[in-house]
């Protein structure tokens, strides 16, 4: 029964923090944002359960990601599938590259390589397109004072 408890809680906690995410950026989800969902849950499980050991935590953090996307009536089909993309795709990468960070153990291998790149490629992708979108409602404001 604790396990459902805690399964719940951290699938509520994961729901209120991609509704702020998407309010604050008012787009659609993205790997930033799940970035700082993985970073944001990390911290709340550490809060929340100390008498979990560093794999329990590991395990309930993924399941609750799961749990939350299997279920959720916020997410529509395409951000559903892209959660699930991130969830399969890097989100064990990422914890074991923030625990890592957190003990002061962090060695860049292959794998944590290519998630850096692709991180890096999205954070240049966002800016771009945010500075081109910047740059356009500059141009309208002065062609239309």
């Amino acid at each position: 029964m604790e396990d459902s408890n805690n399964l719940d809680k951290l699938s509520n906690h994961i729901e209120k923090v991609i509704i702020e995410l998407t309010k604050l950026n008012k787009e659609e989800i993205n790997f930033n944002q799940l970035f700082s969902l993985t970073l944001e849950s990390i911290e709340f499980i550490d809060n929340e359960y100390k008498n979990l050991n560093g794999s329990q935590k590991k395990d309930l953090l993924i399941e609750a990601m799961n749990d939350f996307c299997d279920h959720s009536d916020i997410l529509n089909k395409d951000q559903k599938k892209f959660f699930k993309d991130f969830i399969n795709k890097d989100l064990f990468t990422i914890i074991d590259g923030i625990i890592q960070v957190s003990n002061g153990e962090f060695h860049i291998n292959e794998q944590q390589q290519m998630l850096l790149l692709r991180c890096l490629s999205k954070l240049c992708q966002f800016l771009f397109k945010k500075c081109m979108k910047q740059k356009k409602q500059t141009r309208t404001i002065i062609n239309n004072p």
